[in-house]
């Protein structure tokens, strides 16, 4: 969820059928209230607002490669929330484009968050 309420991640671990799916298509609640005014309206229905793990740990083990800890610990700490939320969401692009591309070597993780060059924003899934 951002600063405007608005849902920016859903997760389903249910299996949908045809007609479930289709009603998620044209009703899916995009915003807090309109999530909440579902969920009093059903049964069956559960929410769980999860945040986000923004910690330099985190961040850390995700990426693997231990290189220039102290440096890419500064980055990280001058990267708004926003930032940390987006170069964590984009290592699973990043880790699968240095599958399809063997002879890229990984990038260190200061390298990844150093913010003049903004890696992280990459656009790894082409």
């Amino acid at each position: 969820m951002d600063d405007t309420g608005t849902v920016k991640l859903f997760k389903n671990f249910a299996d949908l059928d045809s007609n479930q799916l289709d009603w998620f298509s044209g009703n899916f609640p995009i915003t807090l209230d309109r999530l909440n005014a579902l969920i009093r309206k059903s049964k069956n229905l559960k929410a769980e607002l999860v945040e986000a793990d923004l910690s330099f740990d985190h961040f850390w083990n995700k990426y693997g490669m231990k290189r220039n800890r102290i440096r890419a610990e500064k980055w990280w700490n001058k990267l708004k929330d926003a930032d940390k939320i987006m170069a964590l969401r984009n290592l699973d692009a990043y880790e699968a484009y240095l599958q399809r591309n063997p002879q890229q070597a990984k990038l260190y993780p200061d390298t990844y968050l150093n913010p003049n060059e903004r890696k992280f924003e990459n656009d790894y899934k082409s």
